[in-house]
């Protein structure tokens, strides 16, 4: 089995067992790349798909802490966040831009030091705040 197909069907195998939401990637503290998101980043993909995923087919990536605006995303779409500052370095979804109103989903690195990829709805977000560690 080629290493892309067992990724993929790890990542598949990953989906299914945490109820298709939420998925976690590599450890964060060995600074790699989670789906084609680069260390220190958090990315958002194409679209809600795990082919998205898995094809690391990113449209924005962010990695200034603070807000960072969003310009016509839409619908679902899987958000990583690949920081590399343990459990603190969070990505808060903002209903208004430059950071107002943060009170969206939280995108989080888990305590164990894995990244998270999650399924947000980015209709009405429109920036996400980056917590510096």
């Amino acid at each position: 089995m080629s290493i892309r197909r067992k990724i993929a069907s790890t990542v598949a195998a990953g989906f299914m067992a945490l109820g298709g939401g939420v998925i976690a990637a590599a450890p964060a503290h060995a600074a790699s790349f989670a789906f084609g998101c680069q260390p220190g980043y958090v990315c958002i993909y194409a679209d809600s798909t795990l082919n998205a995923l898995q094809n690391g087919n990113i449209i924005a990536r962010f990695d200034r802490y603070g807000a960072n605006n969003l310009d016509n995303i839409n619908g679902n779409h899987w958000v990583v966040n690949n920081q590399t500052g343990g459990s603190n370095a969070t990505a808060v979804m903002c209903y208004n831009y430059w950071g107002g109103n943060c009170s969206g989903r939280v995108v989080d690195v888990q305590p164990d030091g894995w990244n998270t990829a999650v399924v947000v709805d980015l209709t009405p977000i429109n920036s996400i705040w980056l917590n510096r560690p």
